[in-house]
């Protein structure tokens, strides 16, 4: 009875152990999209203000712009890969070192190709916006194209296929046309399109980030209500 006693208990420290390496994830899922979607913000900030503060002072901002959008998608970054970094640190720590190595190449392809999907839509965007100058509402309406597409990608790439960047792929795809359709019914209002295009964004991801903290405050009091038990 002793044996069975100590079996049992160590089986729930290990169930402990499993529900709080998921909780670790779905957090780091959610400071991603959170610190995404605040770095969108700062930026388009930015964007909109200061240029029409450097002509009330006839001061170039561009680069001030620039800056704004380093800062703010370097914290982005560094956010997202601490968060990633302690999760992932504490699953590969529990396992042989085989196995451990494994799983490393596994998530160094993994992210390497996410990272790539992502580096080809933006600059395909940027590329665009070259070309595109002149009509910001498509611009605008690529942008949110490729946004969503990226998600998409993040989700037919990653392993774990979390349906929060399936959603929110699909659903920027879908209204991805909306800044497009704004510029054309009113192409005096030429930041419609830009508003537009942030806010689907920002909503989206900001709606991912609570999603994935909500499952990650079920996930905790899962594992308190079976360590009560």
């Amino acid at each position: 009875m002793g044996e069975e006693a100590e079996v049992r208990e160590f089986l729930k420290m290990l169930g402990r152990v499993e529900r709080y390496i998921r909780y670790l994830d779905m957090r780091a899922h959610g400071n991603t999209y959170l610190a995404w979607g605040l770095a969108v913000v700062c930026g388009s900030i930015a964007s909109f203000t200061m240029p029409l503060l450097g002509e009330a002072i006839g001061v170039p901002v561009g680069p001030l712009i620039g800056l704004v959008w380093l800062v703010a998608l370097v914290s982005a970054l560094t956010v997202s890969w601490g968060s990633w970094a302690r999760a992932s640190a504490l699953m590969l720590a529990r396992k042989p070192r085989e196995e451990r190595e494994r799983l490393k190449r596994a998530v160094r392809r993994e992210g390497a190709l996410i990272g790539v999907a992502w580096a080809i839509l933006l600059m395909g965007w940027s590329m665009s916006v070259i070309v595109l100058a002149i009509l910001s509402g498509a611009c605008w309406a690529l942008y949110m194209a490729c946004v969503g597409l990226g998600n998409l990608a993040t989700y037919a790439i990653s392993a774990q296929k979390e349906r929060e960047a399936l959603y929110v792929g699909a659903s920027l795809v879908a209204t991805s046309p909306a800044p497009l359709a704004a510029y054309m019914l009113a192409p005096e209002a030429s930041w419609l399109p830009f508003t537009i295009a942030v806010v689907a964004v920002v909503a989206s991801y900001l709606w991912a980030a609570t999603r994935f903290y909500g499952r990650a405050r079920a996930i905790l009091a899962e594992a308190e209500g079976v360590g009560q038990g």
